[in-house]
């Protein structure tokens, strides 16, 4: 049986949409910039992941887990509707996309 994720997926689906397609980002960024930008980003993604792993295995220890996974992914969203809706960042995947 697979593994259930609970939490960030839609900021992760989205995160991996922009962040991990190498030709939607890479070929938006200066090349003098690229490595050090894409490396800072994959490890900030890396970090996080750890991070966040660790602090909802604190609060799950404190508060039920259907509420810690709630909040956590009601907090997600707001990022996301942030990301799907600003004008900049549809004008980038028009102009970058595939």
């Amino acid at each position: 049986i697979g593994e259930r994720h609970y939490g960030n997926d839609e900021i992760s689906a989205l995160g991996y949409c922009f962040f991990s397609n190498p030709h939607c980002l890479q070929t938006a960024l200066p090349e003098e910039n690229r490595s050090a930008i894409l490396g800072f980003i994959r490890s900030a993604s890396v970090g996080g992941s750890a991070l966040s792993t660790i602090i909802y295995g604190f609060l799950g220890e404190i508060f039920p887990l259907y509420i810690t996974f709630s909040v956590g992914s009601a907090i997600s969203l707001i990022p996301m509707f942030y990301l799907c809706f600003h004008s900049q960042t549809k004008s980038f995947i028009i102009e970058h996309g595939n």
